[in-house]
Formats: structure tokens, sequence, C-alpha cells
């Protein structure tokens, strides 16, 4: 956050995301905040297949851009 105020502080473009699983807003690309709640969608139960597609499309891009530093534990591997 400290790296770009501007887009992760408060009023940011980023903002909405902190603290926040936006894998269902990514693969519908709608930002409503029922999709940033697992306990009501959740990428394993609410994507279509083109939808879980589109995610694929937005980790890798984001796996290219950013290091990985962490994962949200029930998704978390092994």
């Amino acid at each position: 956050m400290s790296a770009n105020p501007s887009a992760y502080g408060k009023g940011g473009s980023y903002h909405a995301f902190i603290g926040k699983d936006a894998s269902v807003s990514l693969a519908k690309m709608d930002f409503k905040d029922d999709y940033m709640n697992p306990k009501i969608m959740h990428w394993r139960t609410s994507l279509s297949l083109s939808e879980l597609d589109q995610l694929e499309y937005w980790v890798g891009k984001f796996s290219e851009k950013y290091k990985v530093v962490g994962y949200i534990v029930e998704d978390a591997a092994g």
C-alpha cells in the first residue's frame, strides 16, 4: 500500500479489494459487494466454465506482475 497510496489508499481505484476475495468479481467483471463475499458467492460453486476461464486469465496476469505473498487459508495447496 505504501508503494502506491493513490491506488490502494482510501478512495483509490483498488481500495475496494483490500482484505477481500475478489475472485468472483474478477471472473464476472462486476464488483458488487456480494461478489467479494465468499460466504455468499464462492469461485468454486458460483462460476460458469467461461467465468472460471476468465478467473484463470486474471490469476496468470497478476502472477506475471506481482509476487505471490500468501494464499487464502481454505484454498491453500496441500
